[in-house]
């Protein structure tokens, strides 16, 4: 498994993979940490768009303050004004005591907004009036209160069109959107598959107390050429799944039962330059995983080419054969055990 990207700044982003896709996120994300700015993420759904607001709250200088994450849409409207800044003793119902909102208690930390695309309008326009002014109300109170709060935001839909729609406010947009970061679908970043599926069947191996399952690379060939349209939530439940199904044993093609996207349900990848043939772009593809697979495997088993060859489902020689067509020495990878 390749290493998370690293800061040359702080420590490390827990954020696996080693794409072109992911390491020009990463950079775009370390870019912006240290500077108090609000940033948008943008990126579809069970991309790790919250796990790049936690990267980027522990990167910036308010990593020792709280990182507060909201999830607009799973809050009612009736309570979503109360939870974000709060309520006085009888402002409603059943308001008994008073609270303080999310807000507060991310008091010189980081607020996370995730789905924000599905806040209504009427708290829109109260989110606005904090982040110009800083300062806020609670239900019920008679004066405003400030925060110190640092806000991130992160969406799976276009916002532009939202706000063409009159369904999301255009001055709350460029509001949140002072920096933007994109977080790339799998199906931009194929060549993280192996190393996203050695680090969860790892994880889940040691949760489960299992023996991981062994993954042949044809087997791992459907898996790189899969369009994802969960993303890498889709590819951890799979673990998840193979890691119980397939424990100690190689995996089949029919223990992957992997979901197919409805037509026109997941957008389609940004297109490539012409000058890529498809032919090209998958031959890519196919070296990039195949090459970072052997790599894995030679740091696993330390550059022993027989265990790393049971490993993977082939005979020694084939392993070899691979090995010198991907450029991948094994000595270099051998360490002494005594």
């Amino acid at each position: 498994m390749a290493e998370p990207q690293t800061s040359s700044v702080d420590r490390p982003l827990p954020l696996v993979g080693d794409s072109i896709a992911l390491v020009t996120a990463c950079e775009s994300l370390l870019s912006v940490a240290p500077y108090d700015i609000n940033v948008l993420i943008e990126g579809e759904t069970g991309t790790g768009k919250e796990l790049f607001a936690r990267a980027l709250h522990d990167q910036s200088p308010r990593r020792s303050r709280p990182f507060v994450a909201v999830n607009c849409a799973a809050l009612p409207l009736e309570l979503l004004e109360s939870e974000l800044f709060g309520h006085r003793r009888g402002a409603f119902t059943h308001a008994v005591e008073d609270r303080r909102g999310l807000i507060a208690e991310a008091e010189r930390g980081t607020l996370f907004l995730d789905e924000i695309g599905t806040l209504a309008l009427e708290p829109q326009a109260k989110l606005l009036r904090f982040l110009q002014e800083q300062e806020y109300r609670r239900v019920g109170a008679d004066h405003a209160s400030r925060a110190d709060v640092r806000v991130v935001a992160a969406t799976n839909e276009k916002l532009e069109q939202a706000t063409a729609e009159g369904r999301f406010r255009l001055d709350l947009y460029y509001r949140l959107r002072v920096y933007s970061v994109r977080v790339p679908p799998l199906r931009e970043r194929r060549e993280d598959v192996p190393l996203l599926l050695s680090h969860f069947l790892g994880k889940y191996g040691r949760q489960f107390r299992l023996e991981p399952p062994r993954v042949p690379l044809e087997v791992l060939d459907l898996l790189v050429a899969h369009d994802w349209p969960g993303n890498v939530r889709e590819l951890e439940n799979l673990a998840q799944r193979i890691s119980i199904r397939c424990a100690g044993r190689a995996v089949q093609a029919s223990d992957l039962q992997l979901s197919i996207a409805p037509r026109g349900a997941a957008p389609a990848p940004e297109p490539q330059p012409e000058s890529i043939s498809y032919g090209d772009r998958k031959e890519h593809v196919v070296r990039s995983f195949e090459r970072a697979y052997l790599v894995d495997l030679m740091k696993k088993h330390h550059g022993n080419v027989s265990r790393a060859a049971a490993t993977a489902g082939r005979s020694r020689r084939a392993l070899i054969d691979m090995l010198k067509r991907n450029d991948v020495d094994p000595r270099p990878y051998r360490r002494s055990h005594g």
